[in-house]
């Protein structure tokens, strides 16, 4: 009995559970070494078995289990060491105790959760690169969706004398669901890179994720759908959040003062406007009636990401907006931070393949992620539209 018990172990310390998994395993193992010592108990090996086993349930009874995703194992993770070994050796080449600080992903994946510090790299990267990170309201979740409810546009106060009565209003709400999607992406690297012991694996894995990452969550922010991505701003076909230029095909100065006039006054005072390189370059060489520049390129925020003010109002470049054509949406203004929410799901899902590239020494990791975003406030902000 005790032999088989040492097998059970054996080969629960090659491979990787859900909680739940190891808690029925190691309940029936204990329940074995239970019977077994009612006939031997003075049977050291046994009693030593026991305790040994006592203390693994004590540990898998201490990770916390993830409710909304049932088949998910978390553990707080040990630091970075962990993650380059995993990167390096695959699970495989983990003890235990090392294994218990990697997280198992959902289980048909057989994935496992990349640890703290390079989930925090990878977003690091990503708010450095895109521009609605910059501007929009992150919010970072461990669900599958963010739900907000939206309050109904309320009038103002009425005046009453001292016997006068109040107008009633009542409150109504919409209910807006931002759903977290998937992003994948697949990293390779040689083996002869993994072997060299001076080569940062781990960052070549962040790195390259988060290019990809980003490349694809900011086109999202601007043009996405919506199905099975975010839904950008540009997605938008609400009538009163759209400024038509006053001329066919182009654009002039009095065609930004009519975007800036816009967007009433309390979003306006913490606007910013986005447009890509090309229609930013336009701009910086139209002029007021009295023939000043309308474009300031000397206040240049290198904190912000900002690369310069009209009439005091911060400018970011983003290239997933159109050029300067007839019936293009070639420029956003508004508060963005009340007006359209990013959704990251911080955790980031890696699996690390080293059989399919084999032949080539090739080791291929498959990182994945989960983000949503969508206007949340649509008054909140405006999008030039070139006349067609």
């Amino acid at each position: 009995m005790a032999k088989t018990v040492k097998e059970q172990l054996d080969e629960i310390s090659g491979n990787m559970y859900s909680k739940s998994q190891l808690e029925e395993k190691f309940a029936s193992m204990k329940s074995e070494l239970v019977e077994e010592l009612k006939n031997d108990g003075a049977n050291e090996e046994l009693v030593a078995m026991k305790a040994k086993l006592d203390g693994y349930a004590k540990e898998i009874a201490s990770i916390k289990s993830i409710g909304s995703e049932g088949s998910e194992v978390v553990v707080e993770s040990k630091g970075a060491d962990v993650m380059e070994k995993f990167a390096r050796k695959g699970i495989e080449g983990l003890s235990f105790d090392e294994k218990k600080t990697m997280t198992s992903n959902v289980g048909a994946t057989g994935g496992y959760l990349a640890g703290v510090q390079m989930e925090s790299k990878i977003l690091k990267n990503l708010a450095v690169q895109g521009a609605m990170r910059k501007v929009a309201n992150v919010k970072p979740t461990n669900e599958k969706s963010v739900v907000y409810l939206r309050v109904n546009a309320l009038t103002g106060a009425t005046h009453v004398g001292e016997t006068g009565s109040a107008t009633e209003e009542d409150l109504t709400f919409e209910r807006i669901e931002i759903e977290n999607h998937i992003l994948a992406k697949t990293v390779s690297i040689s083996q002869e890179d993994i072997d060299d012991s001076q080569i940062d694996v781990v960052g070549q894995i962040v790195e390259q994720t988060s290019e990809s990452f980003s490349i694809t969550e900011n086109a999202d922010f601007i043009t996405g759908n919506g199905v099975n991505k975010a839904k950008g701003i540009l997605a938008e076909t609400d009538a009163t959040m759209l400024v038509t230029t006053a001329s066919a095909g182009t654009m002039v100065a009095d065609d930004l003062k009519d975007l800036l006039g816009a967007l009433k006054a309390g979003y306006a005072v913490n606007g910013a406007l986005l447009m890509n390189r090309k229609t930013k370059t336009a701009v910086s060489k139209l002029k007021d009636g009295a023939g000043a520049y309308i474009f300031d390129s000397k206040v240049m925020n290198l904190a912000t990401g900002a690369v310069g003010e009209i009439d005091g109002i911060p400018v970011y470049e983003d290239d997933n907006f159109p050029d300067i054509a007839a019936g293009a949406k070639v420029m956003a203004f508004g508060d963005f931070n009340k007006g359209y929410v990013i959704s990251d799901r911080k955790r980031v899902g890696l699996v690390r393949d080293g059989l399919t590239g084999a032949n080539q020494r090739i080791v291929k990791f498959f990182a994945d992620r989960r983000v949503g975003g969508q206007t949340v406030l649509k008054e909140a902000i405006k999008i030039l539209v070139i006349k067609s």
